[in-house]
């Protein structure tokens, strides 16, 4: 778990044993002695490799942590984001998915989990009605990705092998504000949209094996949505719940 005990401070905590460590001056900018503001920390399994997007004003920067030593780089223009909101990372570690927003279009951009911060790839949801991406989950086992947007969740894969995301499946959700937390198990997407109570679950027809995922790289469950978008059938959303 990762948390900020003090503005200048993240710390990773071990629940299973309780035991955890303090990195301080994280969200202090190296050369300029200034603090920055946090946005996204992410960590490996191990919780010793860290990932950090912070801003000073509208000018952002990524951080890369790792054996005491730490890399601050300005976000470039390369990366295809003019705001990063939300990221996640691949299963095997490699890799970064940043999502936000360039020129008023949603997107993600594919980031080396090093200090290089290499932009892999971006992709745009230019036919999308929001104007950013909000959340970012890896489904667990796999690098298939759920995207919040405001409007609509769209599904998005990665190949370990390739650095292309593919948008496979783009569905829209009922609502007006960001899509802020979401969960998925089996077949059941849950999500919850921001300044709300309410619980809004999505149902796909055909569930995950996230099990056979990792052990083959089978994409049926993709390839079934795929079908279901080409003849017009869709994913059921479920009624609201209250939390």
């Amino acid at each position: 778990m990762l948390w900020c005990p003090e503005i200048t401070k993240l710390m990773v905590v071990d629940l299973e044993n309780m035991v955890s460590v303090e990195i301080e001056d994280f969200w202090m900018h190296p050369d300029k002695k200034k603090l920055l503001a946090p946005q996204i920390a992410l960590s490996n399994r191990e919780g010793k490799r860290l990932f950090g997007v912070s801003y000073d004003n509208s000018t952002g920067f990524f951080i890369y942590y790792t054996k005491g030593s730490q890399t601050t780089s300005q976000i470039h223009s390369g990366i295809g984001l003019t705001v990063c909101l939300t990221a996640d990372l691949s299963y095997n570690e490699d890799f970064i998915y940043v999502g936000g927003v360039c020129k008023d279009i949603p997107s993600i951009s594919l980031v080396s989990f090093d200090e290089n911060f290499k932009i892999l790839s971006n992709t745009k949801f230019s036919k999308a009605k929001s104007n950013s991406v909000c959340k970012v989950k890896r489904i667990d086992g796999t690098d298939i990705l759920m995207v919040g947007l405001n409007y609509e969740i769209a599904v998005v894969t990665h190949k370990a092998e390739d650095y292309e995301l593919q948008q496979i499946y783009m569905y829209n959700i009922m609502g007006d504000t960001d899509v802020c937390a979401m969960a998925f198990h089996s077949q059941y997407l849950y999500f919850i949209r921001s300044f709300s109570t309410e619980l809004s679950v999505i149902e796909f027809q055909t569930s995950v094996n996230q099990v056979q995922f990792f052990l083959t790289g089978s994409f049926d469950f993709l390839r079934k949505q795929r079908n279901l978008r080409a003849t017009k059938k869709t994913p059921r959303q479920h009624s609201y719940c209250r939390v």
